[in-house]
């Protein structure tokens, strides 16, 4: 028997349109289209298979088990989503026959050795990514049905480690982003005259390109928040970009370093609030830092972290999501909060896409699409409420962003303005030119430090 050191988390989960210039209409149309044939495409491969075209495959049974979930009048839901619908309250899988099934899955897998029905080294890594996430909920801290959490984590932890890759193969997985780029699937570039036409920028990864990858001085993840919500699952690299080019941005950012020097309370938010509650305003650098102009974009890169054969957390050219905001106004008299003043755009990872070499797997969000709330939601589980349809818990993907990004210019820039490097005791955080390498290095390290479990096998 060995230790093999799986580093998973602990913390709750929650989480293409394109357009002729001018005629209306037919951009609302080609938007349902696009609607229904993600939904209409979502439920197919749930039914068909994901891992193997035989839809009775082992591998796709257990996915579609913690994959799928059925409404109390017996719809379905989910299929390709990248984060299983399992959340603080649910009681799925916890107990009854949901339980009893996935055990009998779980065993059924191991004892006749699954992980060797599929070889490639794709499908496997994605397989386990997948099991990681559900495994991550398990991990919840909960006083609630404990041997129910431990049966299941003790036969999840063994499959990851069986169908884990060695870090030659995992460095060796494709970089499906440029794949999609090759691909011509998207436009390369904002087109403000068409602001609703989903973009992916092609030099979005080039050191020498006007997009440049933050980092921080003291070396401490940017995107703080999405990291520890997902408990280093996913690594999140953020990209920034001011018009005028790569030189302008880094200009930008040197202006940042030399301004603040603690922190005050939002001026923007000071107006909103009553005054004996002035002092509830969420904290930003002060003095004020310059603002960023016009036309500012900024763009979140979700990639999928492994568990590779040694035990260790391994980083992936494997990207999950982008999500992109183009600032067209900054002040609230210039166009006013959130999706008054910007643009959002977003892709997602398909696996059947992913597996097909469809464009790398990645597909634009259009801007109708709902999904079930997961980053920051309040753990409730819709499935489970009484006298409730699950629909009416979805919310518009494209505009779950500007909840968190809403107020003007540099305050919606949560990495900087607001407490997420210890404001009150630390100083705000000085932001650097920096590239996917190393960022990727300061959150693996982030992950062994924060959340390693010890896992007992074979």
């Amino acid at each position: 028997m060995r230790i093999v050191a799986l580093f998973l988390g602990t913390a709750t989960l929650l989480v293409a349109v394109f357009s002729s210039s001018h005629p209306q209409a037919r951009l609302q149309d080609m938007e349902q289209a696009n609607l229904a044939q993600s939904q209409s495409q979502s439920l197919s491969r749930s039914r068909q298979g994901v891992y193997s075209s035989d839809p009775d495959h082992l591998w796709n049974r257990l996915f579609r088990f913690f994959y799928v979930r059925h409404s109390s009048d017996g719809r379905e839901y989910g299929g390709d989503e990248l984060d299983p619908y399992l959340w603080v309250d649910t009681k799925y899988l916890l107990s009854g026959s949901s339980h009893d099934e996935a055990l009998k899955l779980l065993d059924e897998f191991l004892q006749q050795h699954s992980e060797n029905l599929i070889a490639d080294p794709l499908k496997r890594a994605w397989f386990q990514r997948d099991l990681l996430a559900v495994n991550d909920w398990l991990s919840l801290p909960s006083d609630e049905r404990v041997q129910s959490r431990s049966e299941l984590q003790r036969r999840i932890a063994e499959v990851i480690r069986r169908v884990a890759l060695s870090e030659d193969q995992g460095q060796k997985l494709p970089d499906n982003y440029e794949d999609a780029v090759r691909g011509h699937v998207f436009p390369t570039n904002y087109d403000p005259r068409d602001p609703q036409r989903p973009f992916l920028p092609a030099d979005l990864f080039d050191p020498k390109g006007p997009w440049v990858a933050l980092g921080e001085q003291r070396g401490r993840p940017v995107a703080s928040d999405h990291l520890e919500f997902f408990n280093g699952r996913s690594i999140f690299l953020v990209f920034f970009q001011v018009p005028g080019g790569r030189a302008k941005t880094l200009e930008y950012l040197a202006k940042l370093r030399n301004i603040p020097k603690t922190w005050g309370p939002n001026p923007d938010l000071l107006p909103l609030l009553q005054p004996e509650k002035s002092d509830l305003s969420p904290l930003v650098p002060y003095p004020e830092p310059p603002q960023f102009p016009i036309g500012t974009r900024m763009a979140l890169v979700r990639q999928a972290v492994l568990i590779g054969s040694s035990g260790r957390p391994m980083r992936t050219h494997l990207t999950e999501s982008v999500q992109m905001r183009v600032y067209r106004a900054i002040h609230f008299d210039l166009g006013g909060r959130g999706i008054h003043s910007q643009d959002f755009f977003e892709f997602r990872l398909s696996r059947e896409e992913l597996f097909c070499g469809q464009a790398g797997g990645l597909r634009a969000v259009a801007s109708g699409e709902k999904e079930f709330p997961f980053f920051m939601s309040h753990g409730i589980d819709m499935f489970e409420r009484e006298n409730e349809t699950p629909e009416s818990w979805e919310d518009v993907v494209l505009l779950s962003c500007s909840a968190c990004h809403e107020t003007s210019g540099m305050h919606s820039f949560l990495s900087y303005s607001r407490e997420r490097f210890g404001a009150g005791t630390g100083l705000p955080p000085k932001l650097i030119q920096s590239n996917p390498a190393r960022e990727g290095a300061v959150e693996v390290r982030w992950i062994a430090q924060h959340h390693q479990l010890a896992v007992a096998s074979q």
